[in-house]
């Protein structure tokens, strides 16, 4: 019994170390990729899009009849959708560990993977473009955590993140 207790204890400190190891250093990308997988990427409809109430799921468009749930809207932009999109675009570039996916360039509806910093878990970013005519265009933004119910935030701060920096650098179109 004695000497069980040592194995066991000298067991978990070797799983700890090859657990930070693997979390901490680029080592553990690849297996942590690998074993996280997001699954099947998909183009979707916004407006058939439920929220189930999870906490890990936060979506912004821009009015109620695009989206069947929402958590909040998004402005429309005094600039042409080709801006938008291009800053959206250098917004995306700042980004850590977020990759393009898919893309849908006749609806403008583009995927990201943003993965996280520790254990590579993948969030899902989904963002379309809408053209509203007189040089004006909005967006809705769908952002999802793959694993777990709970996210600490991080697809509504993300999103946020997003819209805000949008709005800083572009017009909000005030009626």
């Amino acid at each position: 019994m004695k000497y069980f207790g040592w194995w066991f204890t000298g067991v978990a400190l070797v799983a700890a170390i090859i657990v930070s190891v693997m979390a901490l250093t680029p080592l553990g990308e690849q297996p942590f990729r690998a074993m996280f997988d997001p699954g099947e990427i998909e183009i979707i409809d916004f407006s058939e899009v439920l929220m189930e109430r999870r906490p890990n799921r936060f979506l912004l468009c821009p009015t109620f009849d695009l989206c069947a749930e929402l958590n909040d809207r998004t402005a429309i932009f005094d600039a042409e959708v080709h801006e938008l999109k291009a800053r959206w675009d250098e917004l995306v570039a700042l980004e850590p560990r977020m990759d393009l996916v898919l893309a849908d360039e006749e609806k403008m509806q583009y995927v990201y993977i943003q993965r996280s910093q520790l254990f590579r878990l993948p969030d899902v970013f989904t963002v379309q473009f809408y053209d509203e005519g007189n040089f004006r265009s909005t967006l809705a933004v769908y952002s999802r955590g793959v694993y777990g119910s709970g996210d600490f935030g991080s697809n509504s701060s993300r999103a946020i993140r997003f819209i805000n920096g949008l709005e800083e650098t572009l017009n909000v179109y005030r009626r």
